[in-house]
């Protein structure tokens, strides 16, 4: 039985704290991270709430159902188009370059160069420049951060490719088994868990089935698979009084929902579908 309370008990819910102050503020972000599922008796929810005495912030991508479901609401729309964000992702940019390490010991035209490219093509995408700074670090000599300026993947989606395209041939069945295990998790995983799962092998006549010299050195090393494409937290311990952060338990999960959404994709089979890696074997 599932333990999360109906739409219709959390609505009345909001109907009485509504009442119990002179405003109240609701701020629901990326609602179009919605499991499909959910949408059609979220939307309808959103819909009652918007009569009560609420004042309501809502944050997404224009998805067509989302502007329907609001249609006839009244509500004030405010686009965020890429050029009003420019001086931001600008300022962002700059800011991690001066904070990475690794960044310190290349040339301040370099360090420039890297700046200004990244903000000019980053088109108001925030993951985009993260993604592209993950991967300019890892680059040796000051030929290949040029080479990498000069041949950015225009997309998400395409960027999302070149990394997976990335993964090394020894890496690739245990990145798999990550992303799988993931995607169909129904709540977060821990870091000690999956590092232990993306090694299991199937195979009873493997030498390494079952044995101790099948585990990873060290849980960590699970992180050095597509860093970039995922994120830690540690979840806070809600049982205890005092809030205290869980010690030793780390967990991971994808560091944006677009990663997710690639993934689920008909644009990812069509990526993937002629190439020798592993990710014909993904869903297993």
């Amino acid at each position: 039985m599932s333990s999360r309370p109906p739409y219709s008990v959390l609505l009345d819910i909001i109907k009485v704290l509504s009442q119990c102050f002179q405003r109240t503020y609701i701020v629901l972000d990326a609602l179009d991270e919605i499991k499909p599922d959910d949408r059609d008796l979220l939307m309808r929810t959103l819909g009652e709430i918007c009569l009560l005495n609420v004042n309501l912030l809502v944050t997404s991508r224009r998805e067509s159902y989302i502007v329907d479901g609001f249609n006839g609401l009244f509500l004030e729309e405010i686009g965020l188009q890429s050029s009003k964000i420019d001086a931001d992702i600008k300022l962002y940019v700059s800011e991690s370059v001066k904070k990475e390490p690794r960044f310190s010991t290349w040339s301040s035209e370099l360090r420039e160069e890297v700046e200004q490219t990244l903000a000019k093509k980053a088109k108001g995408m925030f993951r985009w420049v993260e993604c592209q700074m993950e991967v300019l670090k890892k680059s040796r000599r000051p030929y290949d951060v040029k080479q990498a300026l000069s041949s950015l993947p225009k997309t998400l989606d395409e960027t999302y490719k070149r990394i997976l395209l990335a993964i090394p041939e020894e890496d690739r069945v245990y990145a798999a088994r990550l992303f799988a295990w993931i995607i169909h998790s129904q709540s977060p995983l821990c870091l000690e868990l999956l590092a232990e799962a993306i090694v299991i092998d199937l195979d009873p006549d493997s030498l390494l089935c079952n044995s101790p010299d099948s585990h990873l050195h060290d849980p960590a090393q699970t992180l050095d698979i597509c860093s970039c494409l995922f994120t830690t937290s540690i979840p806070l311990c809600f049982f205890r009084v005092e809030k205290e952060r869980c010690p030793g338990h780390i967990n991971l999960r994808f560091a944006h929902y677009s990663v997710q959404e690639y993934f689920c994709s008909e644009r990812f089979k069509s990526d993937f579908k002629s190439d020798c890696l592993l990710f014909v074997r993904w869903k297993r």
